[in-house]
Order: structure tokens, then sequence, then C-alpha cells
């Protein structure tokens, strides 16, 4: 997070790659959801995450119920500029009453993309 946040973007991807295959290495359990939010957040800064929205979508469809990624789909498509789709996201998790939002670590994240969404739409 450190590189990422100097803007060291390349180093933040390889020291998160780095990270999660030392952490599945010792079964930390650090996995592959960590990784994704890290490089997730590199691609927000870099304005590149229309690059993620099929990653984004295989998640959804494997586990309709993580509303992270209905979040985070709904910040790719407002990056996007697809308003109306990111809404529909946002309508799904708040039909929820936002209870499939995890209380993790990835909880900051996915309620950073929800209002980030929020705000453009």
């Amino acid at each position: 997070m450190r590189a990422a946040l100097d803007g060291r973007f390349a180093d933040a991807e390889r020291l998160a790659l780095e990270a999660y295959t030392i952490g599945e290495r010792m079964g930390s359990g650090w996995g592959i959801g960590n990784f994704a939010a890290q490089l997730f957040n590199v691609r927000r800064a870099q304005g590149r995450l229309s690059e993620l929205e099929a990653t984004i979508r295989q998640g959804l469809e494997g586990s309709p119920e993580v509303g992270a990624y209905r979040c985070a789909l709904a910040d790719v498509l407002v990056e996007a500029g697809r308003l109306g789709e990111a809404q529909s996201e946002l309508d799904v998790v708040a039909a929820r009453d936002s209870t499939d939002i995890p209380g993790n670590q990835s909880c900051l994240s996915t309620i950073h993309s929800r209002r980030a969404a929020c705000a453009a739409g």
C-alpha cells in the first residue's frame, strides 16, 4: 500500500503479488481476495478500473451474495460513465440493507467503492 500511496504503481503490484505468494506459502490466509483488493486500488489510482470489469463480473457470477463485488463493479461502471448500470448494482446492495458488505479487511475498500459510485450517480 505504501508504494501505491507514493504513486509507484508497478512496485505496488509487484509487492502485492509477493505478499500474496508468501502468504499462500505460509498458509496465512492472506489470499487472493486481498491481492485483488490491492490491485483494484492500484487500478483505481491509475484510472484503469475498466481492465478489471470481466474479472469482477466472474467473481460476482460465482458469488452473487458478496456485496463487495457489486460495489467494485459499480465503481468500474462509474469510471466508464455507465451510471445507470452502476446504480442498478448499488440498488441490489441497498435492497439487502448492505448486509452483504463484509465486516473484514475488505470492508473499507468496499465502502469506498460504494461511496465513489454513489457520489458520481
